[in-house]
């Protein structure tokens, strides 16, 4: 989930590699298909009397809550439908304990909504420094939208393979944005008021 932030932050593409590979690596060693979720404990721990396995959310989210917003976001960036299916499945194991007690259950319910929503996934085109990205940027975060994903690659081509990005490429070599939902794209555009107005369009 950091790395996540971090590559929005940054867009440097070996933050968003690493967040992949720690998915992986989490769903091979701390996954289990009969409880539907994740264990606190990878699978070649020292055996335990109990296993354990926190699902409830406190102070701080559970680690079975931040995967499944994690793998929720990977799944779109990667068309990966195995990180979407294993999200799916811990949301479904505990859905009668959000509708029962959600005040226990925040970030949960806020990979619920982000699943059961139409996220926004933005693809950027053009040099992350470049007062034309920075103006685009300012209006994808700014306000606060939760549920969407941004990728971004340099005029040229992308340092990672995203649906997203490709046959991505600016608009009158100046930094450009494409909204999509399910992969299909509005037009690009490269004024902010353009993509303020497509992003309001939910």
């Amino acid at each position: 989930d950091g790395l996540l932030a971090l590559y929005e932050a940054t867009f440097e593409p070996r933050w968003l590699v690493a967040s992949r590979a720690l998915a992986d690596e989490m769903l091979a060693r701390f996954w289990d298909d009969a409880i539907g979720g994740f264990y606190d404990t990878a699978a070649d721990h020292e055996a335990l009397v109990v296993r354990p396995r926190d699902t409830g959310d406190n102070a701080t989210p559970s680690g079975n809550s931040a995967a499944a917003e994690v793998l929720l976001r990977l799944a779109i960036i990667f068309d990966e439908p195995t990180y979407r299916a294993r999200a799916d499945t811990i949301l479904g194991s505990l859905s009668t304990f959000l509708a029962r007690y959600p005040t226990g259950f925040g970030r949960y319910l806020a990979a619920a909504e982000f699943a059961l929503a139409a996220p926004h996934e933005i693809a950027l085109v053009g040099t992350p420094a470049a007062p034309d990205m920075q103006a685009l940027c300012a209006v994808i975060f700014q306000p606060f939208r939760p549920n969407k994903v941004v990728v971004q690659s340099e005029p040229g081509g992308a340092a990672f393979e995203s649906p997203l990005l490709e046959g991505r490429a600016q608009i009158g070599e100046r930094a450009t944005a494409y909204v999509c939902h399910n992969y299909a794209c509005q037009l690009p555009v490269n004024e902010t008021g353009a993509l303020a107005a497509q992003l309001s369009d939910a």
